[in-house]
């Protein structure tokens, strides 16, 4: 829960950063706001559905938005500890829900054009 509580913290303290790219495609899926949020994590959008993608795990979060969020998808992407090569994703996508969020975690590839994003 402390976990929980710091993730939520970081969230609202942290100011958005970083570059943006048009888009990418892989396979049937087009991702567009591409953003490095830290060396492991990768924050995109898929039509309505947020990717926040954890390279080195080769694992994802993907939530929607379906209308009364506290916060956006890409604030928790911010939110992720930097130093952390490990991530428990399965938390982060039940915070994510208990904020409002339609959330869960999905394989992600690295190999894949997310992850390659600069």
């Amino acid at each position: 829960m402390a976990r929980l509580t710091h993730i939520a913290a970081l969230m609202l303290t942290l100011a958005a950063t970083g570059a943006q790219a048009a888009s990418c495609t892989d396979g049937g899926s087009t991702y567009t706001s591409v953003e490095r949020i830290s060396a492991n994590v990768v924050y995109a959008e898929d039509g309505a559905r947020a990717i926040i993608a954890v390279c080195s795990m080769n694992m994802a979060v993907e939530a929607t938005d379906t209308g009364g969020a506290e916060y956006p998808a890409r604030d928790f992407a911010v939110g992720l500890n930097p130093n952390n090569a490990d991530y428990d994703l399965t938390e982060l996508a039940s915070l994510m829900r208990s904020m409002g969020l339609e959330a869960q975690t999905t394989p992600f590839s690295s190999k894949g054009c997310v992850c390659a994003a600069q």
